[in-house]
């Protein structure tokens, strides 16, 4: 049976910690998985949303938790990290120019908990959609300090709560669609893989297809304009048919299958 990367690493670790204390009773003389190689860790792609899916998801999730629906607007319509999103604070509003309003990325929340400065290439102004305003409008409740999204004692939200919020969201959709078909001959819809990680992939995406790709550089934070063109963002849906069309046109029309 094979296993994830992150498995495979965690039982190696185990054995390794085992074999130091073998060690240490001189029950052996060397260990055995010191040179242990659990080779590249592999990352799948992550899920990126459609125009109809980054509509929908944030009204299902208002329905489950308003305050994770916020957070997840804010970080889908601003390309910010989870750890990001939860490190804003009040005072980093500003009106750059009459009548649009920015946020500064200056901070983050580590998984620990603790607040970071980001890298000073990672420092940005993010400018606000309408829906993302609104969102922090509504978590703020006129405090003009503090974090925006934070707990009753008014400490920051970690980025892991984000991250089992949204998996917990995912689970409790796929019981929904599930309770649906039930009595139904029709399949089981499932619900598409969204993560964090995703949603900055979608924002990436987007922001190339405007064409504007320095801009979206600068506002997903990232040191070169390659790394959100080669790694974040995805083909254009229009691009890709093109391409299609030109390997059919230097192939030519065989009509095997399809006679016109």
């Amino acid at each position: 049976m094979e296993r994830e990367w992150g498995t495979t690493r965690r039982c190696g670790n185990c054995i390794h910690t085992v074999l130091e204390e073998a060690i240490a009773d001189d029950l052996i003389k060397e260990n055995p998985a010191a040179e242990l190689n659990y080779g590249k860790r592999g990352r799948k792609k992550a899920y990126v949303l459609s125009k109809k899916q980054s509509i929908d998801l944030p009204e299902e999730l208002f329905a489950y938790s308003q305050r994770l629906s916020a957070m997840i607007v804010v970080e889908l319509d601003g390309g910010l990290r989870p750890g990001e999103v939860c490190a804003l604070s009040a005072e980093d509003l500003d009106m750059p120019e009459e009548g649009s309003w920015a946020i500064w990325v200056r901070r983050a929340i580590n998984r620990k908990g603790e607040v970071i400065a980001v890298k000073d290439d990672e420092e940005r102004l993010v400018y606000l959609t309408d829906d993302a305003l609104e969102a922090i409008a509504q978590n703020i409740k006129g405090r003009r300090k503090g974090f925006i999204f934070q707990t009753d004692t008014g400490k920051p939200l970690r980025p892991d709560y984000l991250g089992t919020q949204l998996r917990r969201f995912r689970k409790h959709l796929q019981r929904k669609l599930e309770k649906a078909a039930e009595g139904s001959d029709q399949p089981i819809a499932a619900v598409p893989p969204f993560t964090h990680r995703g949603f900055r992939r979608t924002f990436a995406t987007r922001g190339v297809r405007s064409s504007d790709v320095k801009g979206t550089r600068h506002l997903h934070g990232h040191a070169t304009a390659e790394m959100t063109t080669g790694i974040y963002a995805e083909p254009e849906d229009e691009s890709m048919r093109k391409t299609v069309e030109a390997i059919q046109a230097s192939v030519g029309y065989r009509g095997l299958f399809n006679k016109r």
